[in-house]
């Protein structure tokens, strides 16, 4: 949960936010960028990229 805690005219309010998050599948991600017309997909893994996660590279 994340909370927040902003000055409101003079006076301080907190609040608390929830939401439910899950990773995109590779073929999932695909399917999205060539659904929303991206072509030339190009993954980097870790191992060539030296960035932590995979890197995807598409052409508009």
């Amino acid at each position: 949960m994340a909370d927040s805690v902003l000055d409101f005219y003079g006076h301080w309010e907190t609040s608390q936010h929830g939401t439910v998050y899950r990773a995109l599948r590779r073929a999932e991600l695909d399917a999205a960028l060539g659904a929303a017309g991206f072509t030339h997909l190009r993954w980097h893994l870790p191992e060539e990229s030296g960035f932590y996660q995979p890197v995807v590279i598409a052409r508009r």
